[in-house]
């Protein structure tokens, strides 16, 4: 299942990067957790299912000229992949630009996203894989 769940995870980041948000919801569970490194546009809660996740892309929308998340190398844990990378975008905000390291702990069930959740510190990421929740 682990080379299966990493393919899952580099074709979600394919339609995020293709703004193709109908292909991302097909790859994720319907009550799909996201949680963002930018959790500030959802408060602390991740965005839950098909509709939080379209709220939280259309917030993006509105805050960023553009968002792109960069996959720089996808390390295969079974059912969870850690993903490393970086997150950069164009605010249409007075914060500028941003341009941060990423760590993405993606879990996948049944050939779907179930969960995803990006910490800013690789170490965290490492310790959520660790603690296999």
């Amino acid at each position: 299942m682990g080379s299966e769940s990493v393919e899952l995870v580099r074709r979600v980041y394919i339609a995020w990067q293709e703004g193709d948000l109908d292909e991302l919801l097909l790859l994720v569970d319907r009550e799909v957790a996201w949680s963002p490194a930018l959790r500030f546009l959802e408060g602390e809660r991740p965005a839950v299912g098909h509709q939080g996740l379209r709220r939280w892309f259309r917030r993006i929308r509105i805050t960023y000229r553009s968002l792109r998340a960069v996959p720089e190398t996808f390390e295969d844990h079974g059912p969870r992949v850690l993903v490393l990378g970086r997150l950069i975008g164009a605010s249409r905000l007075e914060e500028g630009d941003l341009d941060v390291r990423v760590s993405w702990v993606w879990t996948v069930r049944a050939g779907r996203v179930v969960e995803m959740k990006a910490f800013l510190e690789e170490r965290s990421a490492r310790e959520e894989l660790a603690s296999g929740r």
